[in-house]
């Protein structure tokens, strides 16, 4: 009698208090602060300090001009981050800025005219994996200022 009063009881305490949900894990974006920034003043990749669990790109390609003017970086993340929990992360700053027409499940655009710099996040297909080098389902995310490597000169 008394294990089957025991499985009542822990039966009841289990129903009674609700499991809460993993929170979910927070995306690191680059800075944008960093483009039209020229070296060694441009230190700060990341726009906030680490944050424990938060996921990272697992590399980041930046593209400067002679001088050392940041106008272009190119953030990868694991092909396991999910499109729509990056994108989500982009809209959290951008959402005004999407551009509506060129977002599809597997690619979006936004254009932050304020900054003077737009960003593309899309999904690496197996072409990609042959010319980019990487997995296939890699998030690319690029930031790019308007001018590209001109941007530097009007700064």
């Amino acid at each position: 009698m008394k294990p089957l009063a025991c499985l009542i009881v822990a039966l009841l305490l289990s129903r009674s208090a609700p499991v809460p949900t993993p929170p979910q894990p927070t995306v690191v974006l680059p800075s944008p602060d960093i483009l039209r920034c020229a070296a060694p003043a441009c230190q700060q990749l990341w726009p906030a300090p680490t944050v424990l669990g938060a996921i990272y790109p697992h590399q980041v390609a930046i593209d400067f001009d002679r001088s050392g003017c940041v106008y272009g970086l190119t953030a990868y993340y694991d092909a396991s981050v999910p499109f729509e929990m990056l994108k989500s992360a982009l809209d959290a700053s951008y959402k005004q800025s999407a551009v509506s027409n060129l977002t599809t499940p597997v690619f979006a655009v936004w254009r932050v005219e304020s900054l003077k710099f737009a960003i593309q996040l899309s999904i690496a297909t197996k072409k990609d994996q042959k010319t980019l080098h990487e997995e296939t389902g890699t998030k690319q995310l690029v930031y790019i200022a308007f001018g590209g490597r001109q941007a530097c000169a009007t700064h």
